[in-house]
């Protein structure tokens, strides 16, 4: 194999890894903004949408970066030092949406107090 096939193989394995995180991540998100925007459809779709964008480029941006060049070195390791780093970028990206809808959710504490 040469490098641009190797170099393509790990783009698209990066793509089909974050395609299927998005595809589960999607209803559960969906579910936590409409609550968190009062059942309100667009502000909850945008944000959908946005977070959709975001787990698909920065993985593919992180896998970019990389790029095969030790001739010596296996298609594996080759691929797999890639999709490292892809992987790297999809969980970093994952943990700064976690952190901020956490700060939106309210918490329990909080509504036993303006309850009382």
């Amino acid at each position: 194999m040469n490098e641009i096939a190797i170099y393509l193989t790990g783009l698209g394995i990066t793509a089909f890894i974050s395609f299927l995180i998005v595809i589960y991540f999607k209803p559960h998100l969906k579910r936590i903004l409409l609550e968190l925007n009062g059942d309100k459809e667009r502000p909850a779709n945008f944000w959908v949408a946005y977070t959709t964008i975001i787990l698909m480029l920065v993985p593919l941006i992180f896998a970019i970066w990389i790029v095969p060049n030790d001739r010596y070195e296996s298609v594996f390791f080759q691929i797999s030092s890639q999709l490292k780093w892809a992987l790297m970028g999809l969980v970093a990206s994952l943990a700064i949406i976690g952190i901020i809808i956490i700060r939106f959710v309210p918490r329990e504490a909080e509504n036993h107090d303006n309850r009382k």
